[in-house]
């Protein structure tokens, strides 16, 4: 628990300082901010991976019971789809200034409500529950990014002057790129979510003999993805402009805001996990 402790307490204030930096390169309109910024997350981003690899090797399982271990995977979750769409593009890497306040504030909930390490039981332990948590994480965090990016992408006014207008330019691609992007990320995650209700149908029937039990969270988990398919639709099919899919980027997200945090808006199958 020291250890555990320790490491999420040195991610927050790397975070924290993260954070710090990414707002002064808006202030002072200093790349090297940016730089700071980035490569602080980094070692807070260590720092979160090695307390939830230190959760693991004490309770014996990925951390996915309890909303403690839920708040802790799931900064992790968002943080990881940050850092890999920056890394891997080169484009965004200082979204932070918008990511970091979401994981300071889901980490700072989890670890208001910390829980011991203890063993999943009997029932919960199945393969088939890594697959369907961590195809969840994969969605919501693909879906917030992707609603981060978006914001930016409304906020850019290019025939404008001022600090958050020189901060896009200077840090982010173009808006026709940025479009792509958040189109990318909108896919992967609707795939992700499609395939974590269907491993999580697989799961419950040999769980409890029924495919589908109209739990909150699954209901939830429904409409999120019916939501991102309706986006996706109307970007393919119709042909939205890209400030619309922004648009819509940015309002999808409540579904999956609503379904994270839906896990206390009644019992169910689920709540044992919780």
């Amino acid at each position: 628990m020291i250890i555990e402790g320790t490491l999420l307490w040195i991610a927050m204030f790397t975070y924290l300082f993260s954070f710090a930096a990414f707002l002064a390169s808006v202030v002072f309109k200093k790349s090297q901010w940016t730089d700071w910024g980035w490569h602080s997350n980094l070692l807070a981003f260590a720092a979160h991976t090695g307390a939830i690899i230190w959760r693991w090797w004490q309770s014996g399982h990925p951390p996915v019971e309890g909303n403690y271990e839920n708040s802790l995977m799931g900064a992790w979750a968002i943080h990881a789809t940050y850092i890999f769409g920056a890394w891997k593009t080169g484009r965004f890497k200082a979204l932070g200034v918008l990511v970091n306040p979401l994981i300071i504030f889901i980490l700072g909930v989890g670890m208001s409500i910390k829980q011991p390490a203890l063993p999943l039981s009997p029932p919960y332990q199945s393969n088939w529950l890594w697959i369907h948590v961590g195809f969840a994480w994969l969605a919501f965090g693909s879906f917030l990014i992707a609603a981060f990016l978006a914001v930016v992408y409304l906020t850019f006014q290019p025939d404008k002057a001022g600090k958050w207008q020189a901060f896009i330019r200077r840090n982010f691609p173009v808006p026709e790129i940025l479009a792509e992007i958040i189109l990318g990320l909108l896919l992967f995650g609707f795939i992700s979510q499609g395939l974590m209700i269907a491993a999580g149908a697989i799961w419950a029937h040999s769980l409890w003999g029924a495919y589908w039990s109209w739990d909150p969270i699954e209901i939830w988990s429904l409409i999120c993805w019916l939501m991102y398919g309706l986006v996706i639709h109307w970007r393919l099919t119709l042909k939205c402009s890209d400030r619309r899919l922004a648009w819509l980027a940015v309002l999808a997200v409540i579904t999956v805001v609503i379904t994270f945090w839906g896990i206390g808006m009644g019992t169910g199958v689920h709540t044992p996990l919780l």
